[in-house]
């Protein structure tokens, strides 16, 4: 994973399965906030910004709360599965 000159996140495919696959478990696949399931989707979000960001540092989130966590009311951006 890194940050690119310009802010946006680049991860590896292989390497993003990874993550992801971290996080679901530790997290018993529900979301960080509300604890429902992330079956239908959800969003990655970041606990902490900056180039020596850890699987500490990142969370899973359905859609709901992490519009709450930037204050709007309804999802934005792509779900992932």
């Amino acid at each position: 994973m890194r940050l690119t000159k310009d802010g946006i996140l680049k991860t590896e495919s292989t390497l993003d399965a990874l993550i992801l696959a971290c996080l679901q478990k530790n997290q018993r696949g529900v979301c960080a906030d509300c604890k429902k399931s992330l079956d239908c989707g959800f969003q990655i979000t970041h606990k902490r910004y900056g180039e020596s960001i850890t699987l500490n540092d990142l969370a899973l989130k359905c859609g709901g709360c992490h519009a709450k966590e930037h204050g709007f009311k309804n999802p934005s951006g792509l779900l992932r599965k």
